[in-house]
């Protein structure tokens, strides 16, 4: 065994998010976060190797409309989307 030396750094990471509610009692939120790089490299030790991600972007957006007991809630990353409705 020896010794693990690790280093990590990301760049460019970004967040934004948005809530609102109207008159009618919909509730709107929307989030998205992001990172432009991150790099994991582990050297040393039992396993060493590298991690890197590039360009990474999530969006999700949740809605409510109470009076008809609707839900909607909609993830995207990449393009990959999921979405999700109920109602009670």
């Amino acid at each position: 065994m020896g010794v693990l030396v690790y280093s990590w750094s990301t760049r460019d990471l970004k967040s934004q998010g948005r809530f609102s509610i109207e008159s009618s009692g919909y509730t709107n939120m929307k989030i998205s976060a992001g990172v432009g790089g991150s790099k994991l490299d582990a050297r040393g030790g039992i396993i060493g190797g590298c991690i890197e991600l590039q360009q990474l972007n999530t969006e999700g957006e949740l809605g409510f409309m109470p009076s008809v007991h609707h839900c909607c809630s909609k993830v995207f990353c990449g393009n990959l989307c999921l979405l999700m409705t109920w109602f009670w």
